[in-house]
């Protein structure tokens, strides 16, 4: 696990960590992740997240969708205190960004972390998961594999488009 994120290891119930790495020879931060990850956000997460939010609405859970997540993936940092969709950033460094989400049901922490070695990065999305309860026993359990399919998707895609950006293209998003 990572340094910002052990903190928050021993709390949970569920915990996976996930990695992709990739090559390139230009320097890119943990920031430069947000602006790739509205390009490769599944195009039927956005269906699925709308039918979890019918199901989930009368137990009373709160809803979630993409819009407000696009929103503030557009500004060029995340700082502590930011809201990305439904969760809150509640630490990070240069290296890694740690987000905080609650409901009545679960609570869950995730960090995504981007570690260099050279020209070599390796892109980490890591969580746990705290259930509070049978309805989030019940809740995760269903939940659990698309969490995982989304992760594992996202993350492939993301590394993707991260190593083929063109040098030029990464100082010209940066001014």
């Amino acid at each position: 696990m990572t340094l910002l994120f052990d903190n928050y290891c021993r709390l949970g119930d569920y915990r996976d960590r996930f990695s992709e790495r990739f090559s390139r020879t230009s320097q890119i931060e943990v920031d430069d992740v947000s602006a790739v990850i509205l390009r490769t956000l599944p195009n039927w997460l956005g269906q699925l997240m709308g039918v979890r939010n019918l199901i989930v609405r009368p137990f009373g859970l709160s809803g979630s969708g993409l819009g407000s997540f696009e929103e503030s993936l557009k500004r060029s940092s995340q700082s502590v205190g930011d809201e990305i969709g439904p969760w809150k950033v509640i630490e990070r460094n240069e290296s890694e960004i740690v987000l905080h989400g609650v409901d009545k049901h679960l609570e869950f922490h995730c960090s995504l972390e981007l570690a260099a070695r050279q020209d070599e990065y390796e892109l980490s999305f890591s969580t746990t998961v705290h259930i509070k309860n049978a309805l989030g026993r019940r809740y995760f359990f269903f939940v659990r594999p698309f969490h995982r399919a989304i992760v594992q998707a996202m993350l492939r895609k993301i590394a993707a488009e991260l190593a083929a950006i063109p040098v030029h293209s990464q100082a010209n998003a940066a001014s």
